[in-house]
């Protein structure tokens, strides 16, 4: 009998789903790049947003993970959604470390007051982590009331020739296990909840098929959280492969991995686009768990003037975040809601 009351919610949580997404569109459709909502469009906004907000779901009391480029919890759609903060960004011949209150540790790492905040300006990139996070749990996000620990963990590249630093960014496999090893004691020793891990990162590793070997320790990482009642997603990657290449299907590590949430990025029919095509940015294979929107998303950036700032972005990394926050609506309806069973679910539908 408790079996089948779960299977009923969780049917009824997957169908809730659609709900969300088509509201979701919607209201996003409706915002402007680098503006907040017109007075034209807040009432319609709020209609919409009422609609799967009825049940109060609002992702209270969940907290998700993010690890990114950091989160800019100054920005007023992200105002007092950052609860915890640590950054992994190891020092070494080819990258320099960027958390900030530690710069010359060869091993990286800070756990201190504003350790989770975004990379550098200047770095390509860096505005990351606060656009996936505002679509997650941002004043206009899907769950504008769970919380967020920022985890930096990206690395700034250096010229091997002269041993200067680029402006690029990349994230190196020691720091991202170390973040996860780290979450895993936050668990484990009762000092955080955490639902939710979102890897708003790919690699440059792709496979057609399950890549669970490329990178064992990984693999194993989220199999430990999953065994935490924790649920891992992540984006499938920004190459193509199957979106603009049609001849060739691949998913960017770690989306390849067979117990992750992979999400791809889908259009919404706006501009050139067709609903529901598999954008010509996505990766897609036959391994990919499920796709959301990814295109033409006015999300929250960083800025030291102009607190309210949005740009319009795409990219499956916004697609995985889309799919974080209604996971943690789902979740909330449902704490019985884990890895397994909405992995079982997302691939028979």
């Amino acid at each position: 009998m408790v079996k089948k009351i779960i299977n009923a919610t969780l049917v009824l949580s997957i169908l809730m789903v659609a709900g969300f997404l088509f509201n979701y569109f919607y209201f996003y459709e409706s915002r402007k790049a680098e503006t907040h909502l017109q007075n034209s469009n807040l009432e319609l906004a709020s209609l919409n947003l009422q609609s799967f907000r009825s049940k109060n779901l609002l992702g209270q009391n969940i907290s998700i993970a993010v690890l990114d480029t950091g989160i800019d919890k100054t920005h007023n759609e992200l105002k007092d959604r950052v609860f915890y903060e640590a950054c992994f960004s190891s020092n070494t011949n080819k990258y320099q470390g960027l958390c900030k209150n530690n710069p010359n540790n060869d091993q990286n790492t800070d756990f201190g007051l504003d350790s989770g905040l975004p990379c550098q300006d200047e770095l390509a990139n860096c505005d990351h982590g606060t656009a996936v996070a505002g679509l997650i749990s941002g004043k206009y996000g899907i769950a504008p009331q769970s919380k967020l620990l920022s985890f930096q963990v990206y690395s700034r590249l250096k010229n091997l020739k002269t041993n200067q630093t680029t402006d690029k960014i990349i994230i190196q496999k020691q720091d991202y296990q170390q973040a996860l090893i780290h979450i895993l004691g936050l668990i484990e020793t009762k000092q955080q909840k955490i639902d939710i891990v979102n890897l708003s990162f790919n690699t440059e590793y792709f496979a057609e098929n399950y890549c669970d070997n490329y990178d064992p320790i990984l693999f194993n990482l989220v199999n430990k959280l999953i065994d935490k009642n924790v649920i891992v997603i992540n984006s499938s990657g920004n190459n193509g492969f199957n979106g603009f290449d049609k001849s060739s299907k691949k998913l960017a590590f770690p989306s390849c991995l067979s117990n992750i949430i992979s999400v791809g990025s889908i259009d919404n029919g706006i501009g050139e686009t067709k609903l529901d095509d598999i954008s010509d940015f996505s990766n897609n294979s036959s391994v990919l768990v499920t796709s959301t929107i990814g295109k033409y998303l006015s999300v929250a950036v960083p800025d030291d003037i102009d607190k309210n700032k949005t740009v319009m972005q795409y990219g499956t990394s916004l697609s995985a975040g889309i799919m974080s926050g209604l996971v943690a609506i789902m979740k909330q309806e449902n704490p019985n809601l884990n890895q397994n069973l909405l992995l079982q679910k997302l691939r028979k539908n």
